[in-house]
């Protein structure tokens, strides 16, 4: 089977996002063997994982390429959303880690624990019975999902990294330290690029150019979320003159 220009796209840039994230959330994990602070690890290693949502796709693509077959239908909806939950509750984790402090901080990472693993065992137990209340296939690398998944999605990933990382972000635009300001502002912007993609992605009929599109926006806020969490000395120098 020859792939379509649009499945080609869409393929090709899934992988692109996801090779890219999963690079950067390594990168920022390693630092926790240079600075010994968890928050590298599990907001690094969360966010590896941003992009599992698009898995499916993207290494589906390449397994496509490797070997000219596809994903059997269950696995596909399987490596798409399964690890989801995982990542996103290792983001916010670290997200709270960050921003709160004491019973409140350890009030919301119950509560979506709680939601992570109900979320998880409806995955474990509709993927072996019925993988249709999960996701129908709509396409060679596309993948609409059922009601209770959009509402996890929405509700449970997208709006609490989110809201987390902006509040997270605002307390550095907040701080007179213009490290972190910098920092604040530029976590920001791809906070707002994150929400963006993933409502364009979501809604948007997909073609060749929003396909294009709405990856290149997800890939550039995975890059922007890497520049504005580590401020690497390169980039760094850019805003502030250390002369």
């Amino acid at each position: 089977m020859t792939l379509s220009t649009t499945d080609f796209i869409n393929g090709l840039f899934a992988l692109i996002f996801a090779v890219v994230t999963i690079t950067i959330g390594l990168r920022i994990a390693s630092k926790y063997f240079e600075f010994k602070h968890k928050t590298f690890l599990y907001i690094g290693i969360g966010w590896a994982g941003f992009s599992s949502g698009w898995w499916g796709s993207g290494f589906g693509f390449l397994y496509y390429v490797l070997s000219n077959r596809f994903f059997e239908d269950t696995f596909y909806i399987f490596i798409q959303v399964f690890f989801v939950p995982l990542f996103t509750y290792l983001v916010f984790y670290g997200l709270t880690e960050l921003i709160f402090k004491g019973n409140k901080k350890f009030m919301f990472r119950v509560i979506f624990l709680l939601i992570d693993l109900l979320f998880m065992i409806y995955l474990l137990i509709f993927i072996i019975l019925d993988p249709s209340q999960i996701g129908v296939k709509t396409g060679t690398f596309d993948l609409t999902f059922g009601i209770v998944v959009i509402i996890y999605l929405v509700f449970g990933a997208i709006l609490p990294i989110a809201i987390g990382g902006l509040i997270f972000s605002y307390n550095g635009i907040k701080s007179s330290n213009k490290e972190l300001n910098i920092k604040g502002k530029i976590l920001v912007l791809a906070f707002i690029l994150f929400l963006i993609g993933v409502i364009l992605d979501a809604m948007l009929v997909l073609t060749e150019l929003t396909l294009i599109i709405t990856r290149s926006i997800l890939t550039g806020c995975s890059v922007l979320f890497y520049l504005g969490y580590l401020l690497p000395d390169w980039f760094k120098r850019i805003f502030i003159n250390e002369d």
